[in-house]
């Protein structure tokens, strides 16, 4: 499993998250596209965030690559912080 599809749950109901991305924008270089992280049940989200996922030239592979460090700093940022049964299973 990658970072990507392993997120923490939301931490206001405590229910399950999806990851939505829109794109809105493309040419050969890059990608535009907007994130938000929701949650399935009381629809908090976290960021609405719009950035470019730069496609850069790979000779080895002769083919395109993806750069998707904002994506995944995104989505680093939302599992960082604590769950709370992580909380008050630390204070018990």
């Amino acid at each position: 499993m990658n970072k990507i599809d392993n997120l923490k749950p939301c931490p206001f109901c405590g229910n399950e998250v999806r990851l939505e991305v829109k794109s809105y924008g493309y040419s050969k270089d890059y990608h535009e596209c907007s994130m938000v992280i929701r949650c399935n049940k009381c629809d908090f989200e976290f960021p609405r965030k719009q950035f470019k996922i730069t496609a850069k030239w790979n000779d080895d592979k002769g083919e395109y690559v993806n750069d998707m460090t904002e994506f995944i700093e995104a989505v680093e940022l939302w599992n960082k912080r604590a769950v709370v049964s992580e909380v008050t299973d630390e204070c018990t």
